[in-house]
């Protein structure tokens, strides 16, 4: 089973009907608890969708961003049955306001690492949650996604090319200062695609934005903090190449989480990852034209990766990728960069 489904608003109708685009309402406004006057009260809205069945074996990765002037935060909760039981999960809240809460999971039908949903048995009567923090619902400059695959698939390598690669900054994550150069290719790579896009921003102060719990790779966070910058983008799951020509075609880039094994990738800037993210430029024939961040310099970044290799190493498990969407928001604020 897959699927990716889309939901918001945006300014630009052509990408708004590239990504077909459901309406985003139906908001339900969430009760305050004022017994503590210490802690700030903050507006809560609830969404609501109800899913598919869902088989064992399959990841879930919901995603949300807004533009907005206002301070926001977030998180996305799962309900569902499993063999006759009730059980729950939930991601960690991202985002300015309200309380930071853990990843939360009851059961043991799902685990929920950080950023998304992994099914262990078969599920049903499945409702997903996304609890909004903000003053008011967004009626425009907001994309929300659920996407969903098995974990494990053999992957397709496809025959499409996209007409011109994408031109991005050519940033090296080795440039950065020692606690960044080793597990920050993920805001490098939002970096990347956001100067893709006219946004540049400084690639460590990015990644201090988007440190959470621990990491710098927490996928929904690095997309909040794009989203502070004027950027809207999601996380989606991909089992075929040619999926991502067309997005590529209309300017929106895309970062693919890849891992391998020593031998699997030829030349790359990494002889094997557990996980590690690279900007997707556009294919050739036989290559994926990237721009990596492991590189050891800027002038190594963009390279060619043969196109059966890079399909696998992407796909094969979870064939999750950020999108980014060519769109900004002018006025829009802008968090301070942390020191």
């Amino acid at each position: 089973m897959q699927w990716t489904w889309r939901f918001g608003a945006l300014a630009d109708e052509r990408h708004a009907r590239l990504l077909g685009l459901k309406r985003l309402d139906q908001w339900t406004a969430v009760a305050q608890n004022d017994a503590d006057p210490a802690v700030p009260s903050t507006p809560q809205w609830r969404w609501t969708l109800t899913l598919p069945d869902l088989p064992a074996n399959h990841v879930l990765i919901p995603s949300f961003a807004m533009l907005t002037d206002a301070a926001y935060g977030f998180r996305f909760a799962l309900t569902y049955t499993s063999a006759g039981e009730s059980g729950s999960a939930a991601l960690s809240h991202i985002g300015e306001c309200g309380l930071s809460a853990p990843a939360l999971v009851q059961g043991e039908a799902v685990v929920a690492p950080i950023d998304c949903f992994v099914t262990r048995t078969p599920l049903h009567n499945l409702q997903i949650t996304l609890q909004l923090d903000a003053p008011a619902p967004p009626i425009k400059d907001v994309l929300l996604c659920i996407s969903c695959r098995p974990w494990e698939i053999a992957p397709a390598t496809g025959t499409l090319t996209n007409a011109a690669p994408l031109h991005a900054p050519a940033l090296s994550q080795m440039a950065l200062s020692e606690r960044f150069r080793h597990s920050a290719c993920s805001p490098v790579c939002i970096a990347m695609g956001m100067g893709a896009l006219g946004r540049n921003v400084e690639p460590e102060a990015f990644a201090t934005a988007v440190y959470h719990d621990g990491m710098f790779g927490v996928w929904p966070a690095n997309l909040y903090a794009a989203s502070r910058r004027g950027v809207l983008g999601s996380i989606e799951t991909f089992t075929h190449i040619d999926d991502a020509v067309a997005l590529l075609d209309a300017g929106l880039p895309v970062i693919a989480s890849t891992r391998w094994k020593e031998g699997e990738l030829r030349d790359g800037a990494l002889a094997r990852s557990g996980g590690h993210l690279i900007l997707l430029r556009g294919f050739s024939a036989d290559a994926a034209l990237v721009n990596d961040p492991a590189a050891a310099t800027a002038g190594e970044v963009t390279r060619g990766y043969q196109r059966e290799e890079f399909g696998r190493i992407w796909l094969r498990e979870r064939g999750a990728a950020y999108m980014l969407l060519p769109m900004l928001l002018t006025g829009s604020r802008a968090l301070p960069d942390a020191k």
